[in-house]
């Protein structure tokens, strides 16, 4: 039965797109997170690069070069969570498209289903349906001969 097998195809079609879509904001959630940790590490790398670069040093000239060089690379390190956090960001507008159109896909292959299924019901009804007699005969006038039975076969198919 055709409206079966389209039946089973969409459900096949849908079960994929919900683990397309479960996927996208598994995907979507991980670089929010992302995102997040990386503007924390920036804020925190840029609050300790200001601490350490406010400290007055009572020592050598290394230690003032140590403390410099320490709270240059905290802002370095703030720097790169900054592009970090902005790769996230991009990343996730991204994986928002992805997932509306998943969820688009989803919708429309859910509709489907419910025609589907629609289908399915209709022609299962139109089978349980008796045929009137008088259609019977008319069909039974275009069946092909080798579905007749075989006392309204011609004389040559009798051999």
């Amino acid at each position: 039965m055709r409206e079966r097998r389209a039946l089973r195809l969409t459900e096949r079609q849908t079960i994929l797109a919900r683990i397309a879509r479960r996927d996208a904001m598994t995907a979507l959630a991980d670089t929010l997170d992302e995102e997040a940790k990386s503007a924390s590490l920036a804020e925190r790398s840029r609050a300790m690069a200001r601490e350490y670069g406010q400290r007055a040093v009572t020592g050598v000239a290394a230690d003032l070069r140590e403390l410099s060089a320490l709270a240059s690379g905290l802002a370095s390190l703030a720097k790169d969570a900054d592009n970090a956090r902005e790769d996230a960001r991009q990343q996730a507008d991204w994986q928002v498209e992805t997932l509306a159109e998943t969820e688009s896909r989803l919708k429309r292959l859910e509709e489907r289903g419910a025609e589907a299924r629609r289908a399915v019901m209709r022609s299962e009804e139109l089978r349980k349906t008796p045929i009137p007699e008088g259609m019977a005969k008319g069909m039974a006038k275009g069946m092909a001969r080798k579905l007749h039975r075989p006392e309204q076969t011609s004389s040559r198919t009798k051999r």
